[in-house]
């Protein structure tokens, strides 16, 4: 398994039910239940069944940006990468301070070779969040491709200390 991917992972099922947006909508017990089911079939690595159970929460609520971070981090895991940043933009639109959604939308865009795109999702997500250790490492494996050596020093540094 890849070093993202892993990453990837871990992340969202520390951040993809957690921090519920400031203005989410109250959901019904199916969309509730749809939600739960999701979370308990990523965590048992059955991705294509976590993703029909997010698509019920996302089509029920499409307002509600977890749901949609949710989606877009399952389909990373199935490497649906063009779907998985669709569904992250989303969530960020719904709400932009969420730090998940933009450190996933970094790594997509560093696996695209987007690196303007990736440094810019990274930075947002070191913003957002200055001791997220995992977000300090890939913006520092970003910086040393761009060639900003002591910028990737800097940054790797801090993800080591964190």
């Amino acid at each position: 398994m890849k070093l993202p991917l892993v990453i990837a992972t871990i992340t969202t099922l520390l951040w993809g039910a957690a921090g519920e947006q400031t203005n989410a909508p109250i959901l019904s017990p199916e969309a509730r239940q749809a939600l739960e089911d999701g979370l308990a079939r990523f965590r048992q690595g059955k991705f294509e069944e976590a993703k029909n159970s997010f698509m019920k929460v996302t089509t029920q609520f499409p307002n509600y940006a977890n749901g949609w971070i949710n989606l877009g981090s399952t389909e990373y895991r199935l490497n649906q990468l063009d779907d998985a940043e669709k569904h992250l933009r989303k969530a960020v639109h719904l709400d932009p301070d969420l730090t998940q959604a933009w450190l996933t939308l970094g790594i997509i865009a560093y696996q695209k070779g987007d690196m303007d795109a990736g440094l810019a999702a990274l930075s947002q997500a070191v913003y957002l969040e200055p001791d997220n250790a995992h977000a300090h490492m890939y913006l520092g494996v970003l910086a040393r491709k761009r060639g900003w050596f002591d910028a990737a020093e800097e940054e790797l540094r801090k993800a080591v200390e964190l």
